[in-house]
Order: C-alpha cells, then structure tokens, then sequence
C-alpha cells in the first residue's frame, strides 16, 4: 500500500473518488448527528410520558381511596 506521502501526485479519478468519499462521510456524520438528537428527543418524551402516567396512577389511587374512606364512613355503625 501506497501512503500519501509515497505518491506526491494522485491520479484524478483517485481524487475524485477521496472527494466523493468525503462529502459521503459528512453526509453520513450529518445524518448520524440528527439521528442522534432524535433520539435524546423521544427518550426525553418517553420520560414526561411516563411521569405524567405515574402521576395520574397516583391521583386515582388517591381518588379511590378517599371513595373508599368516605363509603366506609357513611356505612360505619355509629
């Protein structure tokens, strides 16, 4: 193999084909970059659904219990 320092001089095509690469390798590393921020994205929607779930769970388990504390109340002898 030949290293850059070797060839002082490259063909063309050999240009062309480095620079084609090149813009290909920043194409990728763009894409890879809005992937990647889609993905803090979605996890960080994820995350407020599920603290926005847990709360809910959290306000009709409390719901339920002052239901059953008010019927317990109401059929209570006394």
């Amino acid at each position: 193999m030949r290293n850059s320092d070797e060839c002082p001089r490259e063909s063309t095509g050999d240009a062309s084909r480095l620079a084609r690469l090149r813009a290909t390798a920043a194409k990728v590393k763009g894409r890879s970059s809005a992937i990647q921020a889609d993905s803090r994205r979605i996890a960080q929607a994820g995350e407020e659904i599920r603290r926005g779930l847990r709360e809910q769970r959290e306000r009709l388990v409390d719901g339920y219990e002052a239901i059953r504390a008010r019927r317990n109340a109401r059929h209570a002898p006394g």
